[in-house]
This record gives structure tokens, sequence and C-alpha cells, in this order.
């Protein structure tokens, strides 16, 4: 198997996945949590969602976010597979984890130079 690619044991409904999707915007993003199989948790900003197959439940999607193990502030794009229906799949993270956009190396800078601060759950920006 490959290194990268982590194994979702559970994640959100097809509802929440949905609204992570289309009911968010910066810097309100609604977060969704995918359980691993290794006990960690991916936290992510889900960017996009494309049907696998024709059942209604399956799941290929893009997202940025960061694992419950690493520093909150470490954002990573990764691509992966769901089923909103056995709410498992997989997470492919990439090679190196400072892959991030431009946006996102910019708001990380300003958290960690005290400028913003991100609160709480719903993740609202105070400046």
């Amino acid at each position: 198997m490959d290194s990268n690619l982590v194994v979702i044991a559970n994640g959100p409904s097809k509802f929440d996945l949905m609204l992570a999707l289309f009911d968010s915007k910066f810097p309100d993003f609604r977060t969704v949590v995918f359980h691993l199989r290794d006990g960690r948790k991916f936290e992510a900003n889900i960017t996009s969602v494309q049907a696998e197959d024709g059942s209604g439940g399956s799941w290929n999607f893009t997202a940025t976010g960061h694992l419950s193990s690493d520093d909150a502030h470490k954002f990573v794009h990764v691509g992966g597979y769901y089923s909103t229906t056995s709410r498992e799949g997989s997470i492919k993270f990439p090679e190196s984890k400072s892959t991030v956009s431009p946006e996102l190396r910019r708001l990380d800078e300003a958290v960690r130079q005290g400028n913003i601060a991100i609160c709480g759950d719903s993740r609202q920006v105070r400046r």
C-alpha cells in the first residue's frame, strides 16, 4: 500500500460533506472531520466533490486541512475517496506536507506572527 494513502474509518454524513462544500466561504469554513484508522483525525475544508459512480453515495474529493497529530497551522492539500454509505474511504497525502497554497501560506504566517487569530470550530478570524 502507498505510504501516503491513509484509510478513513469514519467520517461525515452525505449532508455534512455537501454542506462543507456548498455552505463555506472564507473565513467561515464549514469543517468536516475524517477519523483515520490509525487513530488520528483529519480536519478538512472540502474544496471539490465528484460522483465516483452512479450510486449517490460514493465520492472523490479534494480538501485542505490538517492532521490532529500535527501543528494545527500545517495545512495540506489532499485528494481522496469516501463512501457516505459506509463512511469509509481513503485520503492520499502529498509527498511533502509543505505543499500548501500561497493564500494558506500567508494566512499561516499571519497567525504565527500574531496578526490574526483563528478561534474555535467556526474558524472565525479576529484581527
